[in-house]
C-alpha cells in the first residue's frame, strides 16, 4: 500500500508485479521441495500396538498432516507454513529495500551507513 501511495503508478505497479512475481516462483518451489528430503525417523511405539492395548489408537482421528501427494511431490502443511512465511519474509525484505532505495537520495542514505558502521570506532 504504500509504495502505490508514495510513488508514481506506473512505476509501482509494475515494481509491485515483479516483486510479487519473484515471490510465488519462490513460494511454490518452497512449497513443493520442503518435503522432498525425509529424514529417517525411528518409531517411539512398537511394531504390533496390540501388544500394550493401543489397536483402539491407530486411527482416531482425521487430522491429515500430507495435503496432497503425487508420487514425488507431497505438499504437507508444514511445507505450506514454510512457504507462507517464506513469502512474506521476502516479500516485506524486498518492497521495503525498494522503498527505502526510491525514496531516500543517495547522499542520505550513504550519511546514515557510514555514521552506523563507525559508531563502534568513535
Amino acid at each position: 500500500l504504500t509504495s502505490i501511495a508514495c510513488l508514481p503508478k506506473n512505476y509501482s505497479v509494475k515494481q509491485l508485479l515483479g516483486v510479487l512475481k519473484l515471490c510465488l516462483i519462490v513460494g511454490i518451489f518452497t512449497l513443493l521441495a520442503a518435503d522432498a528430503v525425509t529424514v529417517p525417523i525411528q518409531e517411539r511405539l512398537p511394531a504390533e500396538p496390540q501388544v500394550f492395548g493401543m489397536e483402539a489408537f491407530s486411527d482416531a482421528t482425521t487430522y491429515k498432516y500430507t495435503l496432497l501427494n503425487l508420487g514425488i511431490l507431497k505438499i504437507t502443511r508444514r511445507s505450506v507454513n514454510l512457504a507462507a512465511a517464506g513469502f512474506a519474509l521476502q516479500f516485506a525484505t524486498i518492497q521495503s529495500t525498494i522503498i527505502c532505495l526510491t525514496t531516500t537520495s543517495p547522499e542520505e542514505l550513504t550519511k546514515a551507513y557510514t555514521r552506523f558502521f563507525f559508531v563502534p570506532l568513535g
